[in-house]
C-alpha cells in the first residue's frame, strides 16, 4: 500500500564534465554561482531536515556526516540533477513513507502541511462520513462509513452522532473497513468524541514524547460502541480502534489491521519552494503495544461478506457487532 521509493541514477563527474563540455551559452547560466548556491542551500535544507528530526537516529544505518559530505561536494547543472540528487539521498533511508517533492508537487500537495498518520496520502472522491439507521433483528443501530481522516473528518461524525442520537439509535457502529489513515489530530479528535476523559495516545518523536487527553467537552455519546476493521485499515484508523479498544469503550470487530504506526510531518523547504514528507515520530495506544507489522487484533474474528452487503443487515461484520453490543446492553 505504500508508495514506492524512487532511485534515480546517480550522474558520474565523468558524465557532468561532458554535459558542461557540450553546453551552449544558455545552458551554462544554469552553472551560475547564484543557482549552484541556491541548489547547495536546498540540499542542506533536506539534510538539516532528516538530521533534526528523522525517527531513526541511525538513518538506516548511513552515515549522515558523510552523507552530507557527498552531497555539498556535488555540483548541480540544473534544477532537475538537484530533484535527483535529493530523491536519491532520501531512498538511502529506505522508508518509503519519506518523499521529496518538487515546487510543483508540494504546491500541489494536499494536506499542504501538518503531521500524518497514514499508509498513503490520497484524496477520497466519495464523501469522507456516510450513515444511517439500520434495523437488524429489532436493534435501532446509528452505522457510520468513514473513508479518510481529513481535517473536517471529526465534525462530521460529531454532526452525524447528534443527527443519529435524534433519532433514538440503541448503538453505534464506526465502521473504518479500507479506511488508509489520514491527519494525526483528525485521530485524535475521531476518539475524543466518545471518551470523558483519560489518555488517547503516546506520540514519541526523536526529541520528545507527547500524551493526547480526551477532553470531556468534547464527548458526543456514552452509547454501546463497535468498530469494525480489516486488513486496510490503516495508521491513523488504527489509532482509532486500539485506542477505543484499550479503553474499553468499544469492541473491534472484523480481521487484523494493517499495521502501521507511524507520524509522517510534511515541511517545506524554503530556499527553492519544495518539500518533504518525513516519518518523525510513532503514536501508541493506551496500553503501549506497538501495533507495527501485526495491527490492531480483533475482540471478534469475522470474515467479510461481499462488498454489497457492506452496511446492510446482510454484512457479517455488522450483524456480528449488533449481537455482541446486544448482549452488553443485557448484561
Amino acid at each position: 500500500m505504500a508508495k514506492p521509493m524512487i532511485n534515480p541514477t546517480r550522474i558520474s563527474a565523468f558524465a557532468l564534465s561532458a554535459i558542461v563540455a557540450g553546453c551552449g551559452a544558455a545552458n551554462l547560466a544554469a552553472y551560475s554561482p547564484t543557482d549552484q548556491s541556491r541548489r547547495l542551500e536546498e540540499v542542506d535544507e533536506a539534510w538539516q531536515l532528516i538530521d533534526r528530526t528523522y525517527i531513526d537516529p541511525t538513518f538506516n544505518q548511513q552515515d549522515w556526516s558523510a552523507v552530507r559530505q557527498d552531497y555539498m561536494n556535488r555540483t548541480y547543472p540544473s534544477d532537475q540533477a538537484l530533484h535527483d540528487a535529493l530523491r536519491e539521498m532520501m531512498g538511502l533511508l529506505e522508508d518509503p513513507g519519506s518523499q521529496y517533492f518538487t515546487p510543483e508537487e508540494f504546491s500541489a500537495l494536499q494536506p499542504p502541511g501538518g503531521e500524518l498518520a497514514e499508509v498513503e496520502v490520497t484524496v477520497a472522491a466519495a464523501p469522507i462520513v456516510q450513515y444511517r439507521v439500520e434495523v437488524i433483528d429489532g436493534t435501532s443501530v446509528g452505522y457510520m462509513q468513514v473513508s479518510y481522516l481529513e481535517s473536517d473528518t471529526p465534525s462530521e461524525i460529531a454532526s452525524a452522532i447528534a443527527t443519529l442520537d435524534a433519532q433514538n439509535v440503541a448503538i453505534y457502529v464506526l465502521d473504518l473497513r479500507s479506511n488508509p489513515g489520514g491527519l494525526l489530530n483528525s485521530a485524535v479528535e475521531v476518539v475524543d468524541l466518545w471518551l470523558e476523559d483519560g489518555l488517547i495516545a503516546t506520540l514519541n518523536s526523536r526529541s520528545s514524547v507527547r500524551e493526547a487527553q480526551a477532553d470531556s467537552a468534547s464527548l458526543m455519546t456514552d452509547k454501546p460502541l463497535a468498530v469494525l476493521v480489516n486488513g486496510e485499515t490503516g495508521n491513523g484508523s488504527e489509532l482509532v480502534a486500539a485506542t477505543l479498544q484499550d479503553r474499553q469503550r468499544a469492541v473491534v470487530v472484523g480481521a487484523p489491521t494493517y499495521g502501521s504506526n507511524l507520524i509522517r510531518s510534511i515541511r517545506p523547504l524554503p530556499a527553492h519552494g519544495s518539500g518533504m514528507m518525513l516519518t518523525t515520530a510513532r503514536w501508541y495506544p493506551p496500553s503501549g503495544q506497538d501495533v507495527s507489522d501485526v495491527g490492531v487484533q480483533p475482540d471478534i474474528v469475522v470474515e467479510e461478506g461481499a462488498t454489497q452487503q457492506i452496511g446492510t443487515a446482510a454484512d457479517p461484520l455488522l450483524r456480528a457487532a449488533v449481537v455482541a453490543l446486544s448482549s452488553t446492553q443485557g448484561e
